[in-house]
């Protein structure tokens, strides 16, 4: 992926693309963002006050746009709202994405198209995960309400042990699974 691959051309990419876009449209519009805090334990659930610690090139970028848009809004009067957007789901996702991969894995055992084991990463991570629909439900309410130069999260508020919903799939699905670590996902 580009983001592991080429770190100074993607930086590079992301704020050209975000100035481009803010010197030539001069008007409405969302900069949608992620990966930029970490996840400290003590300060949970993450607002947007809390301070962003971007420690890849892309979250960098990200991070680096909020500040941009921050500036066009306030020095040229561009309306832009920022949003932290956190992980989202729902149908037509790729499956380079945890649950849709997760998801395409238990259907295919379930059919009985695969070996009832599933190849993960790290599932004890925890992440926020909304629905794409009420992701863009959000971005609509922003647009009508937000304030421009203002950064929103959108986001549910709550966090989910990653292995904590894949055993909600199996669940559902009614497979009984053997989990196998993926190191390449890790």
């Amino acid at each position: 992926s580009l983001r592991r691959e080429s770190p100074r051309i993607l930086l590079f990419i992301l704020l050209l693309v975000t100035l481009v876009l803010f010197a030539l449209f001069l008007g409405g519009g969302l900069v949608a963002q992620g990966y930029l805090y970490q996840e400290p334990a003590d300060r949970l659930p993450l607002v947007e006050s809390t301070p962003v610690n971007p420690e890849s090139p892309y979250a960098l970028a990200k991070s680096m746009q909020n500040q941009y848009g921050r500036v066009f809004a306030k020095l040229f009067g561009v309306d832009v709202l920022m949003t932290r957007s956190f992980n989202h789901t729902g149908p037509g996702q790729r499956d380079s994405f945890v649950l849709s991969n997760f998801a395409k894995q238990v259907a295919e055992i379930k059919r009985g198209t695969r070996e009832a084991v599933i190849d993960v990463g790290n599932v004890d991570v925890r992440r926020d995960f909304l629905d794409v629909r009420d992701v863009c439900d959000g971005y609509v309410v922003l647009l009508q309400k937000g304030r421009s130069g203002e950064t929103y999260n959108v986001c549910s508020g709550r966090s989910y042990r990653v292995g904590d919903l894949l055993d909600q799939l199996c669940a559902i699905a009614g497979v009984r699974v053997t989990i196998r670590v993926d190191e390449s996902r890790l």
